[in-house]
């Protein structure tokens, strides 16, 4: 399936511009004048270079071939994550494995082929065409990988190939429902209806848990519309890369404690306290500020994070707490209410900002002062980033409206 095209042809050509435009090879860093016929911007010393970085390059050209799930595969194996695309899933086999191990090893097979054996997505393509990946992916590490020094999801692959054989159906293999309900010691004969009756009658904090779970087994991240992003903490991350991060932490818990430990930890406030006992403490330590949110969530967090929420989100209707801490109550209609979202947008996407130390000035009526301390800020918004409720007139608003 082709996707939107932003490429170029697999070696398009290069050529001499002005001097003017000399700079290091995009590939190994040699001063050239050379660049790519596609987009105009790359610089290449030779076709060679040009060749090499193309897997990268693609992404960034515009001459012509679309982008397809072999190139987001390779990105994926980049990045180092899952792929987040639904027909790569499909294609390469994704969508048919349900657990860490079992995404590990896929991952780490392709990871070996695209970036190891630097195999061109072109080749793995038209193997995924034919449905011949298992037959090219034997051959590659058969051929160019001792036997002795084969690497063990290769061992795991040679035991499931049918995970990347597309004449074989995912619905053949446990859906996400399933996954989730196998994971935490369900039977495995239960139908899907089943299983979501029995949730039903759960607690609120348990339904959670459970599908917080499914976002996990399937290899998805909580966005920030989703309560989920708030209660688990994803809230306190920088970007996708540390969410990631986040993600594979709680895997790893999820592997050491029962479901049972999980959702009532999570349920009394004490998920760091679990985190402690199962030897992941200091893995918790290096997300800045999520063993405090931890602590507080599910039933309170600083408003800060529900502010949060609202900029990286399409909604245009603040919470209360939000309203009364950040401004939103100050605004006179829309379009103040839109420029003051914007302008906490460009607070929170500069790196150096705390958001701790934002609801501290919003504690102290603040807001305004530190704002312009961190990014420049027009002066009409002194007006509008006042806090209703400082601190000594209603010291409890930060631990409310968590959901």
């Amino acid at each position: 399936m082709a996707h939107t095209s932003r490429s170029g042809d697999t070696q398009s050509s290069t050529e001499n511009p002005e001097q003017l435009n000399n700079g290091p090879c995009d590939n190994c860093g040699i001063i050239t004048t050379q660049k790519c016929s596609g987009c105009r911007r790359a610089l290449f010393c030779s076709k060679i270079c040009q060749k090499e970085a193309w897997q990268d390059h693609i992404f960034d050209c515009s001459n012509g071939r679309p982008i397809d799930t072999a190139d987001l595969l390779y990105r994926a194996c980049r990045d180092g994550r899952p792929p987040q695309d639904e027909q790569t899933n499909k294609d390469f086999g994704f969508d048919k494995v349900w657990n860490l191990t079992e995404l590990k090893n896929l991952m780490g097979l392709y990871y070996g082929i695209l970036i190891v054996l630097r195999v061109s997505t072109r080749r793995v393509r038209k193997w995924q065409l034919n449905n011949r990946l298992a037959e090219h992916i034997k051959l590659e590490y058969e051929t160019k990988s001792p036997e002795n020094g084969r690497p063990g999801y290769f061992s795991w692959f040679l035991a499931n190939e049918k995970v990347v054989d597309q004449s074989v159906l995912a619905s053949s293999f446990p859906g996400v429902w399933e996954r989730g309900w196998q994971a935490i010691g369900g039977s495995d004969t239960k139908s899907r209806p089943e299983i979501k009756k029995a949730i039903e009658s759960w607690p609120e904090r348990k339904r959670e848990s459970f599908i917080f779970y499914m976002f996990l087994l399937s290899g998805n991240l909580p966005q920030p519309d989703d309560i989920l992003w708030l209660h688990f903490g994803f809230c306190v991350c920088r970007g996708e890369q540390e969410e990631l991060r986040l993600a594979k932490l709680y895997l790893l818990l999820v592997e050491r404690c029962t479901f049972e430990e999980f959702w009532l930890s999570f349920n009394s406030v004490v998920l760091p306290g679990l985190f402690l006992n199962k030897e992941l403490s200091q893995d918790l330590e290096e997300f800045r500020h999520l063993k405090v949110h931890l602590s507080l969530s599910p039933n309170s967090m600083h408003s800060v994070w529900l502010l949060k929420q609202l900029i990286y989100t399409e909604h245009n209707e603040a919470t209360k707490a939000v309203s009364e801490d950040y401004g939103f109550a100050n605004c006179g209609n829309t379009k103040e209410f839109m420029e003051l979202k914007k302008a906490y947008k460009r607070l929170f996407d500069y790196p150096k900002m705390d958001e701790m130390e934002l609801d501290r000035a919003r504690l102290a009526d603040r807001i305004y002062e530190y704002v312009r301390g961190v990014i420049e800020t027009e002066p009409k918004f002194e007006r509008l980033m006042k806090n209703g409720y400082p601190l000594g007139e209603d010291q409890s608003r930060e631990e409310t409206d968590s959901s």
